[in-house]
């Protein structure tokens, strides 16, 4: 071959000069030429045939063509195909596919669309799978489908495999998974590749249970995978957190033995059981495999640091140093994520001295990463050196300069990054403005954060990536703007479970828990899985709304998906099945818990606490103390509420000795409100008025439960006199304040106070749109016996509920205005108002007053069977009041016998009174000794 390729150089020697050699030895110099890939030799071949004449041969032409792009000579060969008087299509296959290989697809897909013109261009499958990666690559979809549609004129849909797979592999390129469903199924032939290229498509398309379900289907047909198919399942398996099937596919790759060997798809396994937070396995396949490179290790790092086991991170990371595997860029931005969750300065140093060790100094994206680092930390002056060292100093950088500010409120100096970034002559984007946004947040400045986002323009979010997407989610949400909110989201082009935790978090912490429910079955049906910060959001959703079964839902789902073992998750589980009433499901998750902390006794103690168990709680709080875990603020705070439904106050005592002993009152105002309720609740107002004075801030709820108290005990001088107290120092009432100085006006009469209170009402409009300040103003006019003024009240309210009704009739039976009482309440029945228990107390008294026995024995009939209302005791004791004033002591005692319940003294004294009053000593007499009986 040597003396062959010597001869035919001699032969081209003689080209240049005088002689011409033939076609079929010229022919054979350009072949040899080729296979050498001499760039010179076929730029002199190429000279010599222009100057001869020879690119018009048909045959010639179409050899230079693919020497000079076999060599990388791209403009030459485009010459000699536009110098060309005959246009060959292998000759276009060849220049497309060229420009493609060389990375030039634009003059690709240029030529592509000059063939348009030209008749008689045929092209290969080559070059067709050449455009289809040319069309992906300068995402031009709609030039894409051209080229689908001439793969189907060709008729290589149904006999072209490669192809197709190049088809299906673009639409998944594109996001499309659902056309390359459709491609995939007109198939007539599918072999191992078409079906790991649709498979990987439905995964990266975050269909990863139709991924799965593809490769069930492709073994079913008898198609045996191969390590590509068997990557691409894995990783569906991992994104949708079926640890049973990713399991059964390692056993089948074990069957090949891939596992092992392959670093690749070891990798993908480690991966997978990572995702699936099943770490122990993760990490037994990544000690079995044969190389460990820093891919495998990367991965087994990230899946530490997913499921928040960052102190395991970084020792992966020290021990594949140890190993002598060198980080790269990707493992360090990942360790540094640990670092800064961890809030470990020390480990963010020693991390930053081994970058600069290793030269990876001048990496930007490590660079950007580090000040991003030092910023979630608090070390703002490392993260502004770091930012000095950054040698291209583009919008990226100074974004995370700026969210480093902004994280930890520093709003001058976020503002005066913001204004020296646009000095330097780079354009703020939108994680910019979203970073100012959230300096102005951090401080509780929300006009300022908002008159920032207003900078935003969210009509076209197509370039905008799912983290800062997340981030303007957040901030508008942190806003209160949670209509923007949702706008954002459903603009994004991409969401993953960031994005979708992050409106699903937005919703439960602005209320909108039904919203947040939605959401969360919105997401699955997009085949988004759902992970454990989902499932703490949808369980504090559940428990808000008091969803039992819906919390159940959740729990089959948490267990399926092993994520009980969550520390976090466990505890919001057990707080969701208090929440929901569900103390037994509550003790039984607690119980399982493998770990006790101080979260989830808390979480259990708040549950009975809530639901008026409190001795049981304290019982809970003894036995956690008991297991050597201290309380916290909100244990503590929990542990009082229970202490005043039950009137424990000697524990409260105990209580309040360990909070002043661990100097806790003076950290948590919320703590001391807890503390002054209990006292409040319990009358032991000096104690009361005691911690009151001992706590060095005063917010509205402190006030509010001082006055509570005084007003609920019957100290209303004291409840008016804590409120005049309250506006000297400058504290704004709520309609709570204002509620309970009314009570406490109403009860000493002091009626200038009062109406001064009324005014304070309606000048901060809560007429109209406080319904329990309105029920108070109309019970307290009552009291004082201006029916009148409590009528207008009442007649202004744009809603009445039967409290509200009942107040009024109360008021104007008090005064013996039954007929008013009767005809309130045809009103309150005319306005679809179905009456309760006390409204019938309210009219039969109305009756009892006006004597009218009849209309008092209708209404009691009625009652039960018109509104399914069964008498209770005060019911009773009207009727006997009433029979017993007009003498009727037969009927009286005959409901009396007749009650579901025994009598009360009550009732007795009642039936007696009337005894007396008519004279009759059997019936009294008889009454007499029950009432001695029930006595003793």
């Amino acid at each position: 071959m040597l003396c062959g390729y010597r001869e035919l150089l001699t032969a081209c020697k003689g080209a240049y000069g005088l002689l011409q050699p033939s076609t079929e030895v010229f022919l054979r110099i350009l072949f040899i030429c080729r296979e050498s890939g001499a760039r010179v030799s076929a730029l002199h071949l190429s000279a010599y045939s222009r100057r001869r004449g020879l690119e018009n041969h048909f045959v010639i032409a179409n050899y230079l063509v693919r020497l000079l792009v076999d060599t990388g000579c791209m403009l030459d060969a485009h010459q000699i195909l536009d110098r060309s008087i005959v246009h060959s299509s292998l000759s276009w296959n060849i220049l497309i596919s060229g420009y493609v290989k060389h990375g030039n697809p634009h003059y690709a897909i240029g030529l592509y669309q000059r063939t348009q013109e030209i008749e008689n261009v045929y092209f290969n499958s080559c070059t067709l799978v050449a455009l289809l990666k040319a069309c992906v690559t300068l995402s031009i979809y709609e030039k894409g489908t051209e080229v689908h549609s001439e793969i189907a004129r060709m008729g290589l849909l149904e006999k072209n495999l490669f192809v197709n797979s190049c088809l299906v592999d673009m639409y998944a390129k594109f996001g499309l998974p659902i056309m390359a469903q459709e491609v995939f199924d007109k198939l007539v032939h599918r072999d191992v590749v078409i079906w790991t290229a649709l498979i990987a498509c439905l995964t990266e398309a975050e269909y990863a249970e139709k991924a799965i379900k593809c490769f069930e289907r492709m073994q079913l047909e008898g198609i045996s995978p191969d390590f590509k198919a068997f990557t691409s399942v894995l990783r569906a398996c991992g994104k949708s957190r079926d640890i049973i099937k990713g399991h059964e596919v390692h056993v089948k790759v074990c069957e090949v033995g891939g596992s092992e060997g392959n670093v690749f798809i070891g990798s993908t396994l480690v991966d997978m059981y990572a995702k699936c937070g099943t770490l122990t396995y993760a990490h037994e396949v990544f000690d079995k495999l044969m190389v460990r490179n820093d891919v495998s290790w990367t991965t087994l790092i990230k899946g530490y640091i997913e499921v928040g086991f960052f102190e395991d991170a970084m020792n992966c990371f020290e021990q594949m140093q140890l190993e002598g595997v060198c980080p790269d860029s990707v493992t360090f931005i990942c360790i540094l994520n640990s670092c800064s969750s961890m809030f470990s300065e020390q480990k963010c140093l020693q991390v930053h001295a081994e970058i600069g060790r290793l030269q990876f100094r001048n990496d930007h994206r490590l660079g950007c990463a580090l000040v991003e680092m030092y910023g979630r930390i608090g070390a703002l002056q490392k993260a502004h050196e770091v930012f000095e060292y950054i040698l291209v100093k583009d919008v990226d950088a100074w974004n995370a300069l700026i969210a480093a500010y902004g994280t930890h409120g520093c709003v001058d100096d976020t503002v005066r990054c913001f204004k020296e970034m646009e000095a330097e002559g780079i354009s703020p984007n939108l994680a910019t403005y979203v970073s100012l946004s959230k300096a102005y947040i951090a401080t509780e400045d929300i006009n300022k954060a908002t008159e920032v986002l207003a900078e935003i323009q969210v009509e076209d979010l197509s370039e905008v990536d799912a983290i800062t997407g997340s981030s303007l989610i957040d901030a508008y949400a942190k806003c209160g703007l949670m209509e923007k909110a949702t706008k954002v989201f459903d603009k994004l082009p991409s969401r993953n479970i960031v994005t979708w935790n992050t409106l699903i978090t937005a919703c439960v912490e602005n209320g909108c828990n039904k919203e947040a429910l939605c959401y969360f079955d919105q997401m699955q049906c997009e085949g988004v899985f759902p992970d454990a910060v989902t499932f703490i959001c949808c369980l504090k959703a559940c428990g808000n709304l008091v969803l039992p079964n819906r919390v159940n839902e959740l729990y089959s789902q948490i267990k399926r998906l092993g994520l009980l073992d969550r520390d976090q998750v466990g505890n919001t589980l057990v707080l969701a099945f208090a929440r929901c009433g569900l103390l037994n499901m509550a003790w039984s998750v607690f119980s399982n818990l493998l770990y006790h902390s101080e979260v989830s006794w808390t979480a259990l103690i708040a549950g009975y606490a809530e639901h008026g168990l409190g001795e049981e709680a304290l019982g809970f709080l003894e036995q956690m103390q008991q297991d050597g875990i201290y309380p916290d603020v909100f244990t503590f705070i929990h542990s009082l509420k229970a202490c005043s439904d039950i009137g424990a106050v000697d524990k409260a005592e105990e209580l309040f000795a360990e909070i002043e002993r661990q100097g806790l009152l003076e950290e948590s105002l919320i703590l001391g409100n807890s503390l002054l309720d209990v006292y409040a609740k319990c009358g032991s107002l000096r104690k009361a008025q005691e911690v009151f004075d001992n706590l060095k801030a005063h917010d509205l709820v402190t006030w509010n439960t001082l006055i509570a108290a005084y007003a609920e005990n019957g100290c209303g001088k004291d409840a008016v006199k804590c409120y005049e107290q309250m506006l000297v120092h400058g504290v704004t009432p709520d309609a709570i304040t204002l509620v309970c100085v009314l009570k406490a006006c109403g009860n000493i009469g002091a009626r200038r106070m009062g109406y001064a209170i009324q005014g304070e009402i309606e000048k901060l409009g809560l007429v109209q749109r406080d319904h329990f300040v309105c029920s108070t103003l109309v019970d307290i006019y009552a009291k004082w016996g201006l029916l009148e003024e409590a009528q207008v009240i009442f007649d202004v309210l744009p809603f009445r509920d039967v409290v509200i009704w009942n107040t009024l009739m109360s008021a104007y039976g008090q005064y013996g205005r039954s007929g008013i009482v009767f005809g309130s309440f045809n009103k309150m029945l005319g306005d679809g108002i179905k009456p309760d228990p006390v409204t019938f107390v309210i009219v039969l008294s109305a009756c009892r007053r006006a004597g009218l026995l009849l209309k008092s024995q209708t209404y009691f009939e009625v009652m039960s069977k018109g509104f399914g209302i069964y008498p209770m005791p005060d019911h009773h004791n009207c009727m006997v009041n009433l029979l017993g004033h007009a003498g009727d002591l037969d009927m009286a005692i005959t409901i009396i016998r007749k009650m579901p319940y025994h009598p009360s003294l009550k009732v007795w004294h009642t039936f007696l009174k009337a005894c007396r009053n008519c004279g009759s000593m059997e019936f009294g007499r008889l009454a007499f000794q029950d009432a001695l009986h029930l006595m003793l």
